[in-house]
């Protein structure tokens, strides 16, 4: 079986870990993985996915069957639940965010993390998710259009450009930094082809970067969480106990889940190194009295320990610092072609929108035109320009017509809207109008909300018993109902 991995990957494990280890991470990597489903607290289904039992360190959540196709059911397009690896929820969970908190998640793609933190907030407070890479970005801010999140921004810069407009501001932050995937080895055997020792240290470099980047927004008394999908030390331990030793009002605090194992001490650090010269020869480049830090506070899963892949888990705590000066608020223009937006939405929202929920939109957000596109604003997300995602979608010009957004209708609930056009799940029209086509209604005329049990998939437009579809052409595919009910 060791064949499969890169030459060196052996040897530094059971340097780390041990021979037996190594044996049991040999004994589960050729068993299947498993995966994970978490449920969208706002918009529980009561329907059977061949669900398991729940994961032991995450809310809504439980593991799935291998052959279910749940990717595939008209539920996941309407943002009810959403498919994640199950360790991969372990971070959110030590970050604990709650509601009315300023929450930054850093490397946020493909968005698991983020709609998991923006569920457990419940809609308030802000949060900003970002992604350097403008596809992932791209595919972030679908997940979080697909989940309703109306006070989620999307950034798709360098921690650098966060930095400048966000000096002491968010309460929480989540570095789920880039890394050498050893703990994704089992389900994505092809990552083993881009591991080699030389790229760990490289990997370790960037990760503290971007760290340096993360604290300088963080408030004091935040904290800071650091996770990789990795297991060696030196993007982990040597990293953490790094980073603290350059930042002295960082503090780990103890990280304790079900089924996770310690993270290695100092002491074990040495004696890794001690028999293996790579991690020598990084602790030999750490700073002085390094081994003072309480690296064994962080937490680390194992696949042969836990049924879920590999993950690193760090919480910091920031003591103290010095308050930045507040930053200004960048302005935006509004394009001469856009500027009745506004009253276009006003307009739309007093024949299809509850009166309720207009208000509530009103006292709670900016609204603002940029681009061709009207938002909902929060203070946070007026920080910094541009922004991929600077909030909720409400209108946008279509053809030179005012129309509304598809993430309008998939942050409304049933009794946030006029006219609603409720499918079964289990009706055949649900999957029609998820492949682009136009359904058939009765009694209804105008702007509908087209939902599958009230969880909302989209606009459409009524008329003369027929419902003309305005699901955005990039998402129109074939689904498939996976409920065993």
């Amino acid at each position: 079986m060791d064949h499969v991995f890169p030459e060196g990957y052996k040897e530094l494990f059971v340097s780390s870990f041990g021979e037996s280890a190594w044996e049991a991470y040999l004994s589960a990597y050729i068993e299947p993985y498993t995966r994970g489903m978490r449920i969208h607290p706002l918009r529980k289904v009561d329907l059977q996915f061949e669900q398991g039992n729940s994961i032991p360190w995450a809310t809504n959540a439980y593991y799935v069957s291998q052959a279910s196709k749940i990717g595939n059911d008209p539920l996941h397009a309407a943002g009810c639940l959403y498919l994640q690896e199950p360790t991969a929820m372990a971070p959110v969970t030590v970050l604990a965010p709650v509601q009315g908190e300023n929450i930054l998640d850093l490397c946020a793609a493909p968005g698991g993390k983020t709609t998991q933190i923006g569920a457990l907030m419940e809609n308030t407070g802000f949060l900003l998710a970002n992604d350097p890479h403008p596809a992932r970005a791209e595919a972030l801010a679908e997940n979080i259009e697909r989940w309703g999140l109306t006070r989620t921004a999307v950034a798709n810069v360098e921690p650098q450009r966060l930095t400048k407009a966000y000096q002491d501001f968010f309460d929480g932050i989540l570095v789920d930094a880039p890394c050498s995937g050893e703990g994704l080895f089992r389900r994505e055997p092809e990552a083993t082809a881009h591991w080699t020792l030389e790229n760990l240290i490289k990997n370790a470099a960037r990760q503290l970067e971007i760290l340096k980047e993360a604290y300088q927004m963080l408030k004091p008394g935040g904290r800071l969480v650091y996770s990789t999908c990795t297991f060696n030390p030196i993007e982990n331990e040597l990293v953490c106990a790094k980073f603290a030793m350059t930042h002295p009002d960082m503090q780990l605090s103890p990280v304790a889940l079900p089924e996770m194992d310690a993270a290695l001490s100092p002491m074990q650090l040495r004696h890794t190194g001690q028999r293996h010269p790579f991690i020598q020869e990084a602790l030999n480049a750490m700073p002085a009295n390094w081994d003072e830090i309480p690296t064994q506070h962080a937490g680390r899963f194992f696949p042969q320990h836990t049924n879920g892949e590999g993950h690193f888990i760090a919480r910091f705590e920031k003591q103290h610092g010095t308050a930045f000066p507040n930053k200004t608020r960048h302005g935006r223009q509004t394009g001469a072609k856009t500027k009745n937006l506004k009253t276009d939405f006003e307009s739309f929202a007093r024949e299809v929108l509850s009166v309720d929920w207009l208000e509530r939109l009103k006292s709670g957000y900016t609204l603002q035109t940029i681009g061709d596109t009207f938002y909902a604003l929060t203070e946070g997300a007026q920080l910094i320009h541009p922004l991929l995602r600077p909030g909720l979608a409400l209108m946008r010009m279509e053809y030179g017509h005012a129309v509304p957004h598809h993430s309008l209708a998939l942050a409304l609930r049933p009794e946030d809207v006029q006219l609603e056009l409720r499918l079964r799940y289990g009706d055949d029209r649900v999957l029609d109008y998820l492949r682009g086509q136009t359904i058939p209604c009765e009694d209804l005329n105008g702007w509908v909300l087209v939902t599958v049990d009230g969880a909302p998939l989209g606009w459409g437009k009524a008329v003369h018993g027929m419902v003309k579809n305005h699901y955005p052409k990039g998402l129109r595919r074939s689904y498939g109902f996976a409920s065993t009910n």
